[in-house]
């Protein structure tokens, strides 16, 4: 969202949608720099970070669709399942609990314990204690 803010008020800064170019600079330095306060912001505050970034929100539990959390994030069974299946799940009813995380991502943990395969082009996430 950050990319698309940025070429937006790059793009005008350089078409003359601005008085000057310097405008558009000033706009991008502070779309950057509120981006950046946030981000820190939200690293050393609790409050902050429950203010700006959400909390995972469960799509599937013990292999029950949560449709009132699918409804309120706009995402059909389609989608969903077609997300599934990038991570080589085929059927719901094998999912223990689906999140969809704060960076659009969906994330799996299976009834079996097993890892879900990783999409095609992605290596495998280190997890960080």
């Amino acid at each position: 969202m950050l990319l698309v803010l940025i070429a937006d008020a790059a793009s005008n800064g350089m078409s003359g949608g601005y008085d000057s170019v310097t405008d558009g600079c000033i706009l991008i330095a502070t779309i950057a720099g509120w981006n950046y306060f946030l981000d820190s912001m939200s690293f050393h505050s609790e409050v902050v970070r429950s203010l700006v970034q959400p909390p995972p929100l469960a799509l599937v539990r013990k292999g029950k669709l949560q449709r009132k959390a699918m409804r309120q994030e706009l995402i059909t069974l389609e989608e969903l399942q077609s997300k599934l299946r990038q991570q080589g799940i085929e059927n719901i009813e094998e999912i223990k609990i689906a999140y969809l995380e704060e960076d659009g991502e969906i994330s799996v943990v299976r009834n079996d314990g097993q890892e879900p395969e990783q999409p095609p082009g992605q290596s495998a996430k280190k997890k960080v204690l």
